[in-house]
């Protein structure tokens, strides 16, 4: 018997799949059991050396059936991140799942209501306001370090077309319901995956 909790990671391949992984293994308190990947070979090639001999599956039903997870940490585009949190909450599972889990609001409601049915736990990616950085510059602006705010321009980018090419599924209207895009009011231009915005 473990006091760590017993976590499937959903999503090997999709872009922060890595690198939660690389958490889960710094994180004493979790027992990373099972993958889970839609194409298991390339998976392989993203999973640190520790971790080879874990199983990778492309089921999600079979995973949860036979590894019986407390938790699933989902990265996926999102298309089908709600459809894997209704599964998993159906199924007892607590989810922790990779915004925005939904290319719409509606679509996110059928994964909501499991969840609440269930009594499982929720909680999504935004996971800056609780960084050490992020609780370093709220700390700065309550003590009023900075003065008076008047307005704050910040930019965090981590899906970038030059790194990952225009044609990544992260740019996909159909996949993930949008397209990255950046604007300039100076100029009034706006770009999305380096091509202008759809009309």
């Amino acid at each position: 018997m473990t006091d760590r909790v017993r976590i499937a990671h959903i999503g090997v391949t999709y872009p922060h799949g890595k690198g939660y992984i690389e958490s889960l293994l710094l994180t004493p308190v979790v027992e990373l059991v099972a993958l889970y990947d839609s194409d298991p070979r390339s998976a392989k090639d993203h999973v640190p050396a520790e971790l080879q001999d874990l199983e990778i599956y492309d089921g999600f039903a079979r995973l949860l059936e036979k590894e019986r997870p407390e938790a699933v940490l989902i990265t996926q585009p999102n298309d089908t991140t709600s459809r894997f949190m209704a599964l998993a909450a159906e199924a007892g599972v607590h989810v922790f799942a990779e915004k925005p889990c939904a290319r719409t609001a509606s679509e996110l409601v059928p994964a909501v209501d499991a969840i609440q049915k269930a009594g499982v736990q929720f909680a999504t990616g935004y996971t800056r306001h609780v960084s050490p950085a992020g609780i370093a510059i709220k700390d700065i602006v309550d003590k009023g370090l900075l003065g008076r705010l008047v307005s704050v321009e910040a930019s965090w980018v981590t899906t970038s077309v030059q790194t990952r090419g225009p044609d990544h599924s992260m740019f996909s209207a159909e996949r993930n319901g949008g397209a990255s895009c950046t604007g300039s009011a100076a100029t009034g231009s706006t770009t999305c995956a380096g091509r202008p915005p759809p009309r």
